[in-house]
């Protein structure tokens, strides 16, 4: 289970709904983290025009231009925050992806996949030895991409 408690949404095709479920989810899970994306301007701008939902932050953080390896780092400390260890071969792997046009949002698509991915993998592997049980590797990033 993962200690991150998160969820993304790309706040320029948010619905009423998914506004709702948001702050639904904040009531529910006090200490969640919220990751909306999207262009600055039009960020603000959203926020603006949706009080109830602007309300529930109590901090925000605008990243712009972030680079691959940034956002690499940012999927280690998910990593690490959640007891996964990532071998080179996804480190690798997630190097390459976050050099094309990507947004923060499908950072952690990619995250939540690859740690389904890598469960599933484990669960379906005999002897599985306890260094083993926690590394997220080349595949699981690729299922994570592409899942």
């Amino acid at each position: 289970s993962r200690k991150t408690n998160f969820i993304a949404y790309n706040a320029e095709n948010m619905t009423q709904s998914d506004i709702d479920a948001v702050l639904y989810s904040l009531e529910v899970h006090r200490n969640q983290t919220v990751i909306l994306t999207g262009d600055t301007k039009k960020l603000v701008a959203f926020l603006e025009k949706n009080r109830r939902l602007n309300a529930r932050f109590n901090r925000s953080i605008f990243l712009d231009g972030l680079s691959g390896k940034f956002i690499t780092a940012i999927f280690e400390y998910l990593c690490l925050e959640n007891d996964y260890i990532l071998s080179e071969g996804a480190r690798d792997q997630l190097q390459l992806e976050f050099k094309k046009e990507f947004d923060i949002y499908h950072l952690f698509r990619v995250f939540d996949r690859a740690v389904d991915s890598q469960n599933r993998r484990i669960s379906e592997t005999e002897n599985v030895d306890s260094n083993e049980m926690m590394v997220i590797n080349e595949n699981d990033i690729i299922d994570g991409i592409f899942g």
